[in-house]
This record gives structure tokens, C-alpha cells and sequence, in this order.
């Protein structure tokens, strides 16, 4: 009872009701002493009583108004308009976030790594749907796979405030998985739960880790999220291995792999029917096949099919529109594979793969390497550890003008795939708008020398020969196989051009500028003024009749 009676006497005063009763009773009081000195002499005396009875009636009148609108000098009424604070919205909202490191394989064959892999792509892409978290993705996940460094530095190098760990061990159908959740700041443990069951609790498992991370961080969700976290498009737990050993191979990349990731799909569909994830799978495998030099429409095709049956079965699915901005890149149509791109980035925000490509299609076919800064941003905010990435950003950085932040990406790339050629060969094409020389033909030596020869050693001989201004060299440098891989190649014509120009070899740098055009580079600064190797060509009615060209759909390109 003291307590309440303390707090109804606190809310008294802070509603000014004592102030109010103090300025009435002073102001009742001073009415009714100018009564009896006007009132009497006038002959109204009998007025008086109800005069007194109107000021006592007054008074709990006031003080109810005095509770109800809190009635104070330094305030305006609500009845009074009042001016609403502007709202800075121009800086990022600050999100929490996290970095789902690669669970440890416990199972007696190592051979079941593909299974805890697998876990680990899937709670980082259910966790990737709230837009109320930053994830870190998988690819940049997967590079601390079995590293040895601790809570805190990873916490610092990711610029996350959380880490998830765990394990998996399977055996037979028997499936044990451990998950906990670390604090990246003070190493504490926020949550740790252990799961014992069958392959089939594997679904469970999933959302129930989900959804204690989000209870955990007191994450607010709305309801199309939470209706994605707890979603399961794969049912059938033989079906999701298949799906998850293909997941593993595509990613290797090779011919073997691609082979047997298509034997594990087409496996899944055997035991699911039709099924998104599946048909997925299953472009993104002809995309791959094609990016690697299969160079056919029939590759395109069950591409585009399969990634339209992903979109029958799933409309709101931002894959489907990044499978259709890959198939179009591929086309030669920049363009509309940056609408697609955007439609995806519009339905999951945070897309490491439409983010790479639109800030890659913006910054060099486009012309517009500003339209790039916000995605570049973004893309190294929740994939800063992807070779491919930091490659891109060099590329991104190099046509923004800025070549010495584009060196020092492609080496930042190189740190963590030391044997990826195309990222020496884009290396080189910086030096030499630098005009530094001896440094790229020490750069690109290795390369020209490897037995066998390939593609990327025709490159670097081809490099060679422009700068030692070897015109019949560089007509020479390209086998056939060689100049059919790089011609069909969305980006490699815009590169091949520079470098004949170089060479003096007018003729053949015309050819891949047009190519390059005809792919849908629309660059009009960098062929016009920006590539310094281009000088020797400018000149040529060739290249100024194209230039009107890609001068008119420059200008006419919206952001």
C-alpha cells in the first residue's frame, strides 16, 4: 500500500497536479475577495453563495484536467501542433551479426564431411533470410574451415560479434550434432545444445538451431521470415544427401565432379519428383559447364529450363533470378541480366552471387563502376574472405581509376588462391596502364612457360608480345581453341582488345572491340579515354563509327 500511495504521490508531481491545485486555489480565493468588494456595493450580495459554490465545483474539475492533459508551461498542448524531429536515414542501419564456421566432421568416415558441409551451407542460408542479421556466406565461411584461430581474432577479422560452431558425427543412420554460440567479444557462451537421433531428425535439428539463434540474439522476425526458417523444400532425408554431395562437387568445379553431381541430382528427383533445390542444382551445374568452355547453346538452354522450372515452382525465389542473370550474361546481354540481379537483390538482400555479378556488370560492361559502390560495399560485408571476390573488387577498383587499391585487392585474392591465373593475367593489365614493364613481364613469364600450354599461357605470350610491340607474334599468340574460349567469353574480348592495340595490330584489336560490344559492353569512358592501351587505335574510322554506337547506349543506360 506505501508503495503504491508513493508512486500515485510521484505521478501527481510529475503531472504538475500540485501546481495546478496551488494556482487555483490562489486564483478561487482571489475571485471570491473581488465578489464581496464588488458584489455588496451593488446591491447583488445574493450572488455571492453561488459564486462560492461555482469555485468549489471548479476545483476537482481542474485537477482531473490537470491528470488528463498534463498541462505544463515548458510544453505545448496536443491539441497544439508540434514540429516531428527529421529522421537521418542515409547511413546503414547497424544489424547484428554472425559467421557460421564450417561444423567439424566426427564421423568415422571422412568421407561423410560432405554431410557436415552441407549442415553448415544450410543453417547459413536459412540464416540468411532475415534481413535483420548479417551473415557471412558460405564461401567466406568455408575458408575457415580447420583453421586454428580463436574466437576473438575471427570475431575482428569479420567485423562479427558472433560465431556458431559445431560438429556432426554420422554414423549408419545415427546422427549426433553438437552447436553453440559464442559471444566474438568475450569468448562467452551464449547457447550450446546437443542433438542424439536419426538421419531423419536432421530437418529438426536444422530449424530448431535456427530458432535459438534468433531467440538467443532477440532477433524480431517477420512472419515471411519466419515462415522461411522454418521451411523444409528437400523432405526426404536420402534425397537431401544427393542434393548435398551434388552441392559439394559443382562446387569443385571439375569435369569429374560436375559428372557425379549430375548422377546425385537426377538420383534426388528419382526419389522426390519435382523439387526447386534440385532443379537448382541442376542450372547452376550447366552454368558451370559452360563458364569452364562448354561453349554451347544446348548447355544455355537446360540452364534457362531448369532454372524456369525453379521459378514455376518457387515465383518469390531470388536464385531463379540469378540463374536467369548468369544465363543472360552468358548471352551477351548485360543489361537485362543487371534487371535480374536487382530483382534478386530486391527478395533476398543479401545474395553473395547477384551481388558480385551486378557490381562486376556495373563497373565494367556498363561503364558505371559508382553504381558499384553501395553493392562492392555490401559484398565484402558479408563475403570478405572469397578469393573470387576480392578479384572482382580489384577489377572494380581498377576501373574506378583507382590502381594501386585494385593491386592491392588482386594480391589480397591471391593470399588465398595462390594458382588462380586469371587473377595474374588481370594483375598484368594493371601494370601496364601504369606503364611499368619489367614488373609485368616478370609477372606473366611463369605463365607463358607452363608445359602444357593452355589458355592463360596464350594470354600471357600474348601480353609478352604487345609489349615488346611484336605485332606478328601476337596475330600468332592465340591457338584456335584458345581465341574460341575467350571469344565467347563475356568479359575476355574487352581485354583482348587493349592488348593488340598495343601490339600495333590495329586489324585484330578492331575485331575483339567489336566483339567485346557485340557481348554487350556498353563502356563507352573506358574505350573512348580511360584504357591508355586503346591510344593506338582511337583514331581509326572503325573504332570511331563503333564508338557512336556504344556511346548512344552508354548515355541511355539507367542505374
Amino acid at each position: 500500500m506505501a508503495s503504491r500511495l508513493s508512486v500515485l504521490i510521484s505521478e501527481l508531481k510529475r503531472r504538475k497536479v500540485y501546481h495546478v491545485a496551488t494556482v487555483y486555489v490562489i486564483v478561487g480565493l482571489g475571485i471570491l475577495g473581488a465578489a464581496e468588494v464588488i458584489l455588496d456595493p451593488l446591491g447583488l450580495g445574493a450572488l455571492r453563495p453561488f459564486i462560492v459554490i461555482m469555485v468549489l465545483l471548479g476545483f476537482p474539475i481542474a485537477l482531473v484536467l490537470a491528470w488528463a492533459y498534463e498541462l505544463k508551461p515548458e510544453e505545448p498542448r496536443e491539441t497544439e501542433p508540434t514540429k516531428v524531429p527529421a529522421i537521418d536515414t542515409s547511413g546503414d542501419v547497424p544489424r547484428k551479426s554472425i559467421v557460421v564456421l564450417p561444423f567439424d566432421n566426427m564421423s568415422p568416415d571422412p568421407g561423410d564431411a560432405y554431410f557436415s558441409d552441407g549442415l553448415t551451407e544450410e543453417i547459413i542460408a536459412k540464416l540468411s533470410n532475415l534481413r535483420s542479421l548479417r551473415v557471412i556466406s558460405r564461401s567466406s565461411a568455408m575458408v575457415l574451415k580447420g583453421t586454428q584461430k580463436d574466437v576473438r581474432t575471427i570475431g575482428k577479422e569479420l567485423d562479427v560479434q558472433y560465431l556458431l560452431e559445431g560438429s556432426v558425427r554420422k554414423a549408419g543412420n545415427s546422427l549426433r550434432i553438437t552447436a553453440q554460440l559464442i559471444d566474438a567479444g568475450t569468448d562467452a557462451h551464449l547457447w550450446a545444445e546437443r542433438y542424439d537421433g536419426v538421419l531423419d531428425d536432421v530437418f529438426e535439428i536444422q530449424e530448431t538451431v535456427s530458432q535459438s539463434i534468433v531467440e538467443a540474439l532477440n532477433l524480431t522476425l517477420t512472419s515471411k521470415e519466419q515462415e522461411r526458417l522454418v521451411e523444409r523444400p528437400i523432405h526426404e532425408v536420402h534425397a537431401y544427401e544427393c542434393y548435398l554431395r551434388a552441392r559439394i562437387d559443382i562446387h569443385k568445379g571439375t569435369a569429374e565432379s560436375l559428372e557425379r553431381a549430375l548422377h546425385h541430382l537426377e538420383a534426388g528427383l528419382e526419389i522426390l519428383g519435382e523439387n526447386e533445390l534440385l532443379y537448382e542444382g541442376l542450372a547452376e551445374l550447366n552454368l558451370t559447364k559452360y563458364e569452364y568452355g562448354e561453349y554451347e547453346e544446348e548447355t544455355l538452354q537446360q540452364a534457362e529450363e531448369f532454372g524456369a522450372k525453379v521459378m514455376a515452382l518457387r515465383p518469390d525465389s531470388a536464385s531463379s533470378h540469378y540463374l536467369k542473370g548468369r544465363i543472360e550474361r552468358f548471352r551477351g546481354s548485360p543489361i537485362r541480366a543487371a534487371q535480374h540481379y536487382e530483382m534478386a537483390l530486391e527478395i533476398d538482400p543479401n545474395h553473395p552471387g547477384a551481388l558480385c555479378w551486378l557490381s562486376v556488370l556495373y563497373s565494367t560492361q556498363a561503364g558505371r563502376p559508382s553504381a558499384a559502390d553501395t553493392l562492392v560495399k555490401r559484398l565484402l560485408a558479408i563475403d570478405p574472405l572469397s578469393p573470387l571476390v576480392r578479384f572482382f573488387v580489384g577489377w572494380y577498383h581498377w576501373m574506378s581509376g583507382r590502381l594501386e587499391e585494385a593491386l592491392a585487392m588482386l594480391d589480397r585474392g591471391l593470399e588465398l588462391e595462390p594458382d588462380f591465373l586469371f587473377a595474374y593475367l588481370l594483375r598484368a593489365h594493371v601494370l601496364m596502364w601504369q606503364e611499368r614493364r619489367e614488373e609485368t613481364l616478370e609477372l606473366v613469364a611463369p605463365i607463358a612457360r607452363r608445359d602444357p600450354r593452355d589458355h592463360f599461357a596464350d594470354w600471357a605470350v600474348l601480353l609478352e608480345c604487345a609489349l615488346a610491340r611484336d605485332r606478328a607474334g601476337a596475330v600468332e599468340a592465340l591457338s584456335e581453341e584458345t581465341r574460341r574460349f575467350y571469344w565467347h567469353d563475356p568479359e575476355a574480348p574487352a581485354l583482348m582488345a587493349p592488348v593488340y592495340a598495343l601490339a600495333g595490330a590495329k586489324e585484330e584489336a578492331l575485331n575483339w572491340l567489336e566483339r567485346a560490344v557485340e557481348r554487350g559492353w556498353i563502356n563507352y569512358p573506358l574505350f573512348a579515354h580511360q584504357d591508355p592501351l586503346l591510344k593506338n587505335i582511337r583514331g581509326e574510322a572503325r573504332f570511331k563509327e563503333l564508338m557512336v554506337e556504344v556511346k548512344a547506349k552508354w548515355e541511355s543506360f539507367e542505374v
